[in-house]
């Protein structure tokens, strides 16, 4: 195998996007009542918000697990204290073990050479913990389905006997445990994947005392070949993760190294075919003992992230998809950090971290503030995309080829030559250019500019303004009062909410409509009641509009129209008003059926 050191990022993937705002994180200090050792998550209690449970490393300590039911801000309630019946559980994982559709937790107890399983019972609370031998010191346990039976298998690393114990799930727990020898010595950890491609999960290893990792094909039954050995350019590999970090469809390993001449972390890109041809280092600043991959920007592309051993120090790295990486600030956690989850802790589709400590009584929960605006281009795709972002707003002018997002920092970035933009989750102003844009708001108060072109302007939840511009433009205001100025060309102004009408969903203003040039289109999965054929009728009053044979009534006097299933029956039933036209006594306002088109 051929090692590179530290092989710089190229910038913009050839995968995906580019997130030009700086990695952000807030750590804040969780009390656990003890030195810890490992995290996991999972939701507990079924609510819809991440919990965390939290291994305490002193074996002194009876209760040893404290689960920390999450609130959905990034704050947690106070802990439930629980034993796992075994010695130092250095290893904790989740997962719904015999298929009540409640998680459950299992613990590596290094002490006591076993594995112990809490099964949940759905509301926070947990079984007592039932035990299953394994091999010799346990350190780390992963769960995956090895046999190919839908239930949830764990394997373990021994550090002190050379072996995976693999136990596979049956409906009560674990089925008794079988050993398999490593390739090298001491494995730390252990990972899963499917390295040759032939849809069968294979394990491997990171063999800390021979340098190398250990690799075992499957064979989807829960057995598995003889190992092969390799090296990772590096010394002691305690730390083990798997990905396609290159973009090539093939999965890919990184060990974290408790090395001492800058080779912290190891980068081995597979063939698949089961074998690893070729390998990257990455300094670190110090031995690495916690690894974790996951898409921490948002640019769809694998990230890393990893603990300095002995240290209260989280290094990220930002993969660029093509097997480069960018080392992100460091943030600063609890002393002798250790054993990085992950989770979206206060709900703001942003991977969050959890570390534990060795040497604190307090985990660190690490929030991501990383703002989540990308810019995706492809061949056939030039979009700036800001749809995962919740808290800050951007302005975007594609005529002028400016983009500002006003995080913290403030990002400002050229997007010359992008044709398409998603908005965020809040306020966004954005602008299109001379030629046909795709403008989407999303949720909050957005304002929309066509400009010239045939574009497509959507303003999403939240009170709108839509400006087609030239162009043949088409306008959805989506959920929300919204205001639609459709401008010059034959513009189509479009009701479709995504879902069945609602009285409570709001009503557009349409500012500029022109009969025989413009049109009303009612998307039938909002109007239910409506068919390929408009039912239309213009009507004196509003008492007239509620009981008219006509699925759609207009009161002309008021420019108001309104959907009518109930029909001749008194009032609108699920029906209501859903728009206003100004200018209605004008006669672009003496509106008839052939103003309206149904879609579908």
């Amino acid at each position: 195998m051929v090692f590179a050191r530290d092989r710089a990022s190229s910038g913009q993937s050839k995968q995906s996007g580019l997130n030009p705002a700086a990695f952000r994180v807030e750590a804040a200090n969780l009390p656990v009542g003890g030195n810890s050792a490992a995290t996991a998550t999972a939701d507990f209690n079924r609510d819809g918000v991440p919990d965390l449970v939290v291994a305490l490393a002193s074996p002194a300590i009876s209760n040893n697990l404290a689960v920390f039911l999450g609130s959905g801000n990034g704050s947690f309630g106070s802990p439930l204290l629980l034993s796992a019946n075994g010695l130092s559980s250095f290893s904790v994982v989740t997962g719904d073990f015999n298929g009540d559709g409640n998680s459950d937790i299992v613990t590596a107890n290094f002490g006591s050479d076993t594995v112990s399983l809490l099964l949940g019972n759905g509301n926070g609370s947990f079984q007592a913990a039932q035990t299953f031998q394994v091999g010799k010191q346990p350190n780390q346990v992963v769960t995956a389905d090895l046999n190919q039976d839908g239930r949830l298998d764990l394997v373990t690393a021994n550090s002190g006997s050379n072996t995976l114990s693999v136990l596979l799930g049956s409906e009560t727990g674990f089925r008794s445990g079988t050993n398999f020898r490593t390739k090298g010595t001491q494995p730390f950890a252990v990972a899963t994947g499917d390295f040759d491609r032939d849809g069968k999960l294979d394990l491997i290893s990171a063999d800390a005392a021979s340098n190398g990792v250990s690799l075992f094909l499957g064979r989807g039954n829960g057995e598995f070949s003889d190992p092969k050995s390799f090296i990772v350019g590096s010394t002691s590999p305690v730390a083990i993760v798997t990905g396609d970090f290159d973009g090539d469809k093939r999965l890919d390993l990184v060990t974290g190294n408790l090395a001492a001449d800058g080779r912290d972390i190891s980068i081995l890109f597979g063939d698949g075919k089961g074998d690893f041809p070729r390998g990257i280092t990455l300094p670190a600043g110090g031995g690495v003992n916690s690894l974790i991959a996951a898409d921490f920007n948002q640019d769809g592309q694998l990230d890393l992230a990893g603990l300095l051993n002995l240290s209260a120090t989280m290094v990220v790295f930002l993969g660029d998809g093509e097997g480069g990486f960018t080392r992100a600030p460091d943030t600063f956690v609890g002393s002798a950090a250790t054993d990085l989850s992950i989770a979206d802790f206060n709900q703001d589709n942003k991977l969050d971290l959890v570390s534990a400590s060795l040497n604190s009584t307090n985990a660190s929960v690490i929030l991501n503030k990383t703002t989540a605006v990308v810019l995706r281009s492809t061949k056939t795709l030039a979009l700036v995309d800001g749809s995962q972002e919740t808290a800050a707003g951007m302005t975007v002018n594609l005529d002028r080829g400016t983009l500002v997002v006003k995080g913290n920092p403030v990002v400002r970035v050229s997007v010359d030559g992008f044709n398409d933009v998603e908005g965020t989750q809040v306020k966004d102003g954005i602008t299109g250019s001379d030629k046909r844009n795709l403008l989407s708001g999303n949720d909050g108060a957005d304002r929309l500019i066509g400009l010239g072109g045939n574009d497509v302007l959507t303003g999403g939840a939240g009170p709108d303004r839509l400006e087609g511009g030239t162009g043949n433009d088409q306008l959805t205001g989506g959920i929300g009062r919204d205001r639609l100025t459709s401008g010059a060309g034959r513009d189509r102004f479009i009701f479709d909410h995504q879902a069945p009408f609602s009285p409570t969903d709001g009503q557009d203003r349409l500012t500029d409509f022109e009969k025989g040039r413009d049109k009303i289109v009612l998307d039938r999965g909002t109007f239910t009641a409506l068919s390929g054929k408009i039912s239309f009728a213009s009507v004196q009053t509003l008492a007239q509009a509620k009981t008219n044979a006509a699925l759609v009534t207009y009161v002309r006097s008021t420019g108001r129209l309104y959907y009518n299933p109930n029909g001749t029956e008194a009032d609108f039933g699920s029906g209501g008003w859903f728009a206003t036209l100004e200018r209605s006594k004008s006669a672009n306002g003496n509106l008839t059926a052939s103003d309206f088109l149904t879609q579908r």
